[in-house]
């Protein structure tokens, strides 16, 4: 498999993005938000009881209007499940135009007011409309300017995320078996993230990580022969992957066990997987174990029997 130089300038920015992760600290979540008509509030004391979601807006943006609709129907499907704020970064705003818009649109979401501008700097804002996803835990999983159906995909997913509940996420392998990768009640299962082009692309930019991944697949093979019992499911990275493209790699590396593109990048997400190639064994559809080094074959089965036996 070969592809265009496009494709492969685009792979790059893929990776520049990937390095984009804002990282909040305590000063961060400890900036105060006015909600207008209301009390201020500061983000450290909401983090840990639900995911977040912000949405960055001024009354004379556009496309901030447009969004709004979709903004209003989300805070009335999953307001007791995510936190949800209107952010208006307010630049150029009056009171008046916030009752307008409130009016005009009819809503009800909480219409947070930054003032200041330090919320909007924590979020690195650049420009709005703004969406910004805060997981239970404080990492940031999300940010982008669309309300497309990749936000509201990844809404579901953490509106879903109770503390005793994960999502159904299902990947179909090359089978054609659909697999759900949290697995059934009781069952020890292993998630094996990886990409079809990991080996090829990176051997001479990235020749550390190309090894690691043929090494990895190489070990899940060997993982497989040993515990022919375990439920393995290989998890392919979809940048740049078809159908085609992972049948070359499954009859490459002779993989046996069944293998998966994940399409929608929800497992990636779900999991908050962020590097190939990554382990994840799952039990009562929990993670109870990860490790991105997967050169021990020996090493890898005694940890996975570690929550089998």
């Amino acid at each position: 498999m070969r592809i265009t130089q496009t494709f492969l300038s685009l792979l790059g920015l893929f990776f520049v993005q990937q390095s984009l992760a804002l990282d909040l600290d305590e000063s961060d979540l400890g900036a105060p938000v006015e909600i207008y008509k209301g009390d201020a509030v500061e983000f450290k004391d909401i983090i840990g009881k639900k995911p977040i979601y912000l949405k960055f807006w001024a009354s004379w943006c556009g496309t901030c209007l447009e969004q709004m609709n979709h903004l209003q129907h989300t805070y009335q499907e999953y307001a007791d499940d995510l936190e949800i704020l209107s952010v208006n970064i307010w630049m150029n705003e009056t009171a008046k135009m916030l009752e307008a818009t409130e009016k005009e649109f009819g809503l009800t979401v909480p219409i947070a007011v930054d003032r200041t501008g330090e919320v909007a700097r924590a979020f690195d804002l650049i420009a709005t409309p703004y969406h910004v996803l805060i997981d239970r835990d404080g990492d940031v999983v999300h940010r982008g300017h669309k309300a497309d159906n990749n936000l509201d995909r990844k809404i579901e997913i953490l509106a879903a995320r109770k503390k005793t509940d994960l999502p159904t996420i299902a990947l179909t392998p090359a089978s054609g078996k659909t697999v759900d990768i949290f697995g059934e009640s009781g069952e020890v299962s292993v998630l094996f993230f990886t990409a079809a082009w990991c080996d090829w692309y990176l051997k001479d930019s990235r020749p550390s990580m190309s090894r690691a991944c043929v090494q990895a697949q190489r070990s899940m093979n060997k993982v497989h022969e040993l515990l022919p019992d375990l439920d393995i499911l290989g998890v392919a990275s979809r940048s740049w992957t078809g159908d085609n493209e992972l049948q070359e790699y499954i009859e490459k590396y002779a993989v046996k066990h069944p293998i998966a593109i994940d399409e929608t990048n929800d497992a990636f997400f779900a999991l908050k997987v962020n590097t190939f190639p990554t382990m994840v064994v799952m039990k009562n559809g929990k993670e109870v174990y990860r490790t991105s080094t997967l050169d021990s074959v020996d090493y890898l089965t005694a940890r996975i029997r570690q929550f089998t036996d």
